[in-house]
């Protein structure tokens, strides 16, 4: 996120609302890859069952 170019959406980067924007950025990137990868291995987990 830190190599993520900011400028172009605000005119300062280094303010409060483009912090609180990266913030709520990663967070929402790391809760859908953890997702995926725990509903991945819920499906996984399954599979046995299915045959």
């Amino acid at each position: 996120m830190q190599t993520f170019r900011f400028d172009l959406f605000f005119k300062k980067p280094d303010s409060p609302q483009a912090k609180v924007l990266m913030i709520l950025l990663t967070l929402s990137i790391g809760s859908l890859a953890s997702n995926f990868f725990l509903d991945y291995y819920n499906w996984s987990i399954r599979l046995q069952y299915f045959f």
